[in-house]
């Protein structure tokens, strides 16, 4: 069969049309033949790396297809060939209005050592008070601005970081990414609410990162998850132009500021 594999991080010029042969179903798995394909911006962040180290090459950037079972592996009760069946997301949601419990197991999202709250466990961790002033990019700053919040350092108590850097992955597909050592060591919180009242969503509620020694930009609104890498990868701004590291008293902006 043919297929247009990623070779490597190269981007899309790591998009090769390949031969391989059809493979043979194994233990719990199911051989589909592909009817129908649609590309999206999970695709477009894949070949774009946005998943950091946790893609594994030579792989296929496709997210949503159709298709009809060819057969089956040992064990496999709840299929037969000839069945249609599409691809899904989220294993929790399969229709209705999504919701944080629903949409908590994201499929291709497992890493090792990964951790995962509820909403009402992440409430339940211990939080912080926090009165810093933010910058913006756009060249205003807000002085003692008040927020609670938990501590990354919280988030991350027995766990060994892997890798120097971070993304930050958004509800929505925003991501951006820092040095590890700028979001612990109590510089960056889980932030829930602001001047008292829980966080509106025009300003990244239930929950954003705040990182307030760097442009805001880096506080990501919305968030989803902090994902450790190896190497330093752009996030969607960076990836634009926006400078890696976004120092305000600096004013790293742009890419060579």
């Amino acid at each position: 069969m043919k297929a247009y594999e990623l070779q490597g991080p190269e981007g899309i010029d790591g998009m090769k049309l390949v031969d391989k042969p059809v493979p043979t179903p194994g233990p719990g798995e199911v051989l589909v033949r592909l009817k129908a394909a649609t590309l999206n911006y999970r695709d477009l962040l894949t070949v774009k790396g946005g998943y950091g180290s946790r893609q594994k090459f030579p792989l296929i950037p496709l997210s949503d297809g159709a298709g009809v079972v060819e057969s089956t592996g040992p064990g496999v009760k709840n299929f037969a060939p000839g069945d249609r069946v599409i691809g899904s997301f989220f294993e929790g949601w399969l229709g209705g209005e999504p919701s944080e419990v629903k949409m908590r197991t994201s499929l291709g999202g497992a890493v090792d050592g990964e951790r995962s709250w509820s909403w009402e466990e992440f409430r339940a961790l211990p939080s912080e008070a926090i009165t810093v002033d933010i910058h913006c990019v756009t060249a205003w700053s807000k002085f003692a601005t008040g927020w609670e919040g938990v501590s990354v350092d919280t988030l991350l108590e027995g766990v060994e970081p892997l890798g120097a850097y971070v993304m930050a992955h958004s509800y929505g597909g925003y991501t951006t990414n820092l040095p590890v050592e700028d979001i612990t060591d109590g510089k960056a919180w889980v932030a829930y609410a602001y001047d008292g009242a829980p966080l509106e969503p025009e300003h990244g509620g239930p929950a954003r990162l705040l990182v307030p020694h760097l442009y805001f930009w880096k506080s990501a609104k919305w968030l989803r998850g902090i994902e450790f890498m190896d190497a330093n990868e752009p996030g969607f701004w960076e990836s634009l132009g926006y400078h890696d590291y976004g120092d305000p008293w600096r004013e790293q902006r742009y890419q060579g500021d």
